[in-house]
């Protein structure tokens, strides 16, 4: 890394890093959400892509060089081995690592390996070697991917041969006219394969990200006969280890001007409108239906190459071959159909209007912030503050995880408690990946000073968000089933206040039967003047300030009488003292539970549910 860091220009360091060594973690928010958007994150991520890119240029430097056929098979294993471990051997290498060794175990026995009977004993090493891979997306991905290159390569390499007649054509043509119909059958032969793998990964894709990427095959094709290039000016970098900087300087000019283009190329696709769709999860009955389907037609495609491999010695165009010829055409069709059909149904399930039998509030794992995400029966969604101590970032993950979870496209009311930037960091990510109807805040935090505030009314402007204040007696009507009154900022100013904490807004809601309390970071005179006024009994209190001991633990449990308390975050050094304060002021307080503790049970987000008379709580430990 030191070496390339020492050739390669600085802005394209991070991209390098990534692409040649798997090290994303100083790539720019942005530019992941390009390559995602496009999609072509994949490349970013050492998988089979890389090795066998670095299998192929090893291959053939030993074979120009006369290296026997069997021992230049060998010594590409032995070098791929070498750079998966380099690498951190993440499930992909390996398993393109794995099916090299079988192929090269394949020459040196002087026996050709079928593709699809490799990869599946490569899965079942892998499914021995660590069982909870097969859960993992990125494998199953992987050799999805894989088997349908494998399975087209196979029916596409065992085609019949053309007719003598044809070939002589071919040989009379030009040699323009030739290379141009070389280059249309290669071009059309990429347009499918890519195609293919799309089409067969977009219900994973879109059940696990919530993504539809119209433009992934072009982008792919688009940058296909660039990758090689960067690859081979990164790998060059990385192997003139022993060589003077100064010499090497043009080779990383070079390297630097190939990285640009492929992050210039992403980022000019990105910028496309509608190059990615957000989309719902689909059922899982649906996706297993479809994968069986898929698996059959693969199945049955390489079962018709090993037919078309063993009738090459004998007249094809015979009557038995014209007759299994029909027969494999027939079932192609009829499993194509039904694949279509069974696509247009899925697209129709997106289409479907929700109908929902409850309410759901979601208290995200935010770390030492906070992300409420409400959901009524209705389908409309609140979200209560989105941000984490400097980790905008990170904060941006729990929230989108927690919104594409229960299917929410669209934030129908963003609220701001106050300007604190670890309750709004996370804004602008969402502005870019969810549609955001209505932001609301206080009149204090538009009259904030703060440079955080002043960029996000920037950004709320240039999105076009309508942004509506909120005092003391107003309501937010969330549907029939949920409504939102404001207990505080007060109306007629408190000249006492000073901090932004103590301008929080503060939300009766009632959901359902239910009753909740969101108390932002409301503390000292403000919280006490509030509790003076009288707060409502209500079953559910988010903590004020992080669970800190600033926000009255005994005083506001004894008033609100929740049933359960929530902290957004871990409460602080005085944890323990609050936490037996919250059950000293209300004795009929059954659970306090926080987002972040020290031990795996005490951490996690919380669910809740509520529809008519019942409430259920749920907290999403690591531990499961």
């Amino acid at each position: 890394r030191n070496r390339l860091h020492a050739i390669v220009p600085i802005q394209s360091q991070p991209l390098a890093d990534s692409l040649l060594l798997g090290l994303r973690r100083a790539l720019p928010e942005e530019m992941i959400r390009a390559f995602t958007d496009t999609g072509s994150i994949h490349i970013l991520a050492i998988s089979g892509l890389h090795v066998g890119l670095v299998a192929t240029v090893v291959f053939y430097v030993f074979r120009f060089f006369g290296c026997p056929f069997r021992t230049n098979w060998l010594i590409v294993s032995c070098v791929i081995t070498i750079y998966a471990g380099l690498t951190g051997a993440a499930l992909p290498v390996l398993r393109a690592t794995l099916l090299l060794w079988v192929a090269c175990t394949g020459v040196w026995m002087k026996r050709r390996v079928a593709g699809i009977h490799a990869l599946a004993v490569v899965g079942a090493l892998l499914l021995v070697w660590n069982p909870v891979s097969v859960v993992s997306i990125g494998t199953q991905l992987s050799f999805l991917a894989t088997a349908v290159l494998i399975s087209l390569g196979a029916w596409f390499r065992d085609q019949p041969t053309r007719e003598p007649i044809e070939r002589l054509i071919e040989k009379n043509r030009g040699v323009l006219t030739n290379a141009a119909s070389r280059l249309s059958r290669s071009l059309c032969w990429g347009i499918l394969l890519s195609a293919s793998v799309w089409i067969a990964s977009v219900p994973l894709v879109a059940s696990e990200f919530h993504r539809f990427v119209p433009v992934a095959v072009g982008t792919n094709l688009l940058i296909a006969p660039l990758l090689p290039f960067v690859m081979a000016a990164g790998f060059a970098c990385l192997i003139t280890i022993g060589l003077p900087v100064e010499l090497c300087e043009p080779l990383g000019v070079v390297a630097g001007f190939l990285f640009d283009t492929l992050t210039w190329l992403v980022a000019a696709v990105a910028s496309i409108p509608a190059s990615t769709l957000r989309v719902h999860a689909l059922p899982t009955w649906w996706i297993v239906i479809w994968y069986l389907t898929l698996s059959l037609l693969l199945l049955h495609l390489c079962d018709h190459s090993k037919m078309m491999k063993e009738s090459h010695g004998r007249c094809f165009r015979g009557v038995y071959g014209d007759r299994d010829w029909s027969s494999f055409r027939q079932k192609m069709c009829a499993l194509g159909v039904f694949l279509f059909g069974f696509g247009v149904f899925g697209v129709g399930l997106q289409l479907m209007p929700q109908t929902l039998k409850e309410s759901r509030v979601t208290i995200a794992a935010m770390g030492h912030g906070c992300g409420i995400v409400l959901k009524s029966r209705e389908g409309h969604c609140l979200v209560y503050d989105a941000g984490r101590l400097g980790a905008s970032g990170t904060a941006l993950r729990s929230l989108r995880a927690t919104l594409l979870s229960q299917r929410i496209h669209t934030i129908d009311y963003l609220v701001l408690s106050h300007a604190d930037t670890d309750h709004f960091n996370a804004v602008p990510g969402l502005l870019d990946e969810f549609c955001v109807d209505q932001v609301i805040v206080s009149p204090q935090f538009l009259a904030s000073s703060s440079r955080s505030v002043t960029e996000l009314q920037t950004l709320l402007v240039k999105h076009g968000v309508p942004v509506r204040t909120v005092l003391r007696g107003d309501v937010i009507s969330i549907g029939k089933s949920c409504v939102a009154r404001v207990l505080h900022p007060q109306r007629t100013p408190n000249m006492g206040v000073r901090s932004d904490n103590e301008n929080s807004i503060v939300l009766d809601v009632a959901v359902e039967s239910k009753r909740m309390l969101l108390t932002g970071d409301i503390e000292g005179d403000a919280l006490r003047a509030l509790l003076r006024s009288g707060l409502p009994q209500a079953d559910i209190l988010i903590a004020p300030h992080h669970g800190s001991k600033t926000g009255l633990p005994r005083k506001i449990t004894s008033e609100v009488r929740p049933g359960i308390v929530v902290v957004s975050g871990s409460g602080g050094r005085d944890w323990p003292l609050v936490c037996q304060k919250f059950h000293q002021g209300w004795t009929g307080l059954r659970a306090v539970l926080r987002t972040e503790g020290e031990q795996s049970p005490d951490r996690g987000a919380v669910s809740i549910t509520m529809s008519d008379d019942t409430m259920s709580v749920q907290q999403f430990t690591p531990a499961g």
